[in-house]
């Protein structure tokens, strides 16, 4: 599921970088493939190591953990998109 999260965050960092870093910096188009290894360049400097991992989780605790980095990248994605169309 881990590869899942980062080919996600890969395609949100690609919309929000045509959003803003393209048309105000000139920059180039960033592919996909760019994005995701970009992405994984970031979660591997700000990767926190410091949770407890021996602490027994429930399914309620399992499912937000899991769900939690996909509903902060859509809203990133979905708060991108209407600065941009203010822009």
């Amino acid at each position: 599921m881990e590869v899942m999260l980062v080919i996600f965050n890969g395609w949100v960092l690609t919309k929000l970088w045509m959003w803003f870093a393209v048309p105000f910096f000139h920059a180039r188009p960033m592919s996909i493939a760019f994005a995701i290894g970009f992405s994984i360049i970031i979660r591997f400097f700000t990767y926190d190591s410091t949770i407890p991992r021996n602490k027994s989780k429930g399914w309620q605790e399992i499912t937000i953990a899991f769900l939690t980095p996909y509903i902060s990248g859509g809203f990133a994605l979905l708060f991108g998109y209407i600065v941009s169309r203010y822009l």
